[in-house]
């Protein structure tokens, strides 16, 4: 596949819609977070990265099935996977940050795939590579954030979270835009995709 027939266009709205979504998802998570305490609601130490990576991963979701509009059907079903997959994202990381830095790396992205991955098998064949670019694209963002949170050194903030989700959409936005090219043969909005019977 040369560079030319990437679609660019499709590529720049997924990072687009991944990237612009992070700040309003982490805002409504911090006050969510924020509100609940006050009213008596206590999470304890371990649901709060769920509660965290549920909201942040709605509010992805979300603005990642407006780009996929152009090749599926019911494209908000990418919302509930995408949601509790970034909820054992997050949870993945704090359970794993005891065990170093691989397990950390790895567990959290392919939690993450395995949940898209639901739906993104009914679309095109192959999917499971799906799995492994969101396992190298969580893995890459988790190296770059722990370099942002030395370089602060102050615990995770929207720096951290940027930094892990910058390498994650790059990687699995050129994953997608090549599974659907692959599958249906196009590169274009202009044809689309039809289910594969799953």
């Amino acid at each position: 596949m040369s560079l030319n027939a990437i679609d660019w266009k499709a590529l720049a709205l997924w990072i687009l819609a991944t990237m612009v979504s992070s700040v309003p998802g982490l805002f409504a998570a911090y006050v969510l977070l924020l509100v609940c305490a006050p009213l008596g609601f206590d999470l304890p130490l371990v649901g709060l990265p769920l509660v965290f990576g549920l909201v942040l991963g709605a509010f992805h979701g979300t603005a990642q099935a407006l780009v996929l509009t152009r090749w599926i059907e019911r494209p908000l079903s990418w919302v509930p996977p995408t949601a509790v997959g970034e909820a054992t994202l997050w949870w993945a990381l704090f359970a794993t940050s005891s065990l170093g830095h691989l397990a950390a790396a790895v567990l959290p992205g392919l939690l993450l795939g395995l949940a898209q991955w639901l739906v993104l098998r009914r679309w095109v064949r192959q999917a499971g590579w799906w799995v492994l670019a969101t396992t190298i694209g969580t893995a890459s963002g988790v190296a770059l954030a722990i370099c942002v949170v030395k370089e602060q050194s102050v615990g995770p903030g929207f720096a951290t979270v940027f930094a892990l989700q910058v390498p994650l959409a790059l990687i699995t936005g050129i994953a997608l835009i090549t599974m659907f090219a692959n599958t249906h043969g196009l590169f274009s909005s202009e044809v689309t995709p039809r289910p594969l019977g799953l």
